[in-house]
């Protein structure tokens, strides 16, 4: 189902979205073009800054 976001910049394919965050997720765990590490707690979680930016620009950080 399209996201009312895909009708705006008019993108055709209805699976874009969910298909974009599994082939960043792919990537992410075979550790191909993680661009940030995020340390806490003793643990290291590598991942891509474009996704960190698009948390923040929904509030994710907010929540915790």
């Amino acid at each position: 189902m399209a996201s009312p976001e895909d009708d705006l910049i008019g993108i055709p394919f209805p699976e874009h979205s969910s298909e974009l965050l599994s082939c960043l997720n792919e990537q992410r765990q075979l550790g191909l073009l993680c661009d940030v590490t995020i340390k806490t707690q003793g643990l290291e979680y590598r991942t891509h800054r474009a996704v960190l930016s698009w948390c923040r620009s929904k509030g994710v950080f907010h929540t915790m």
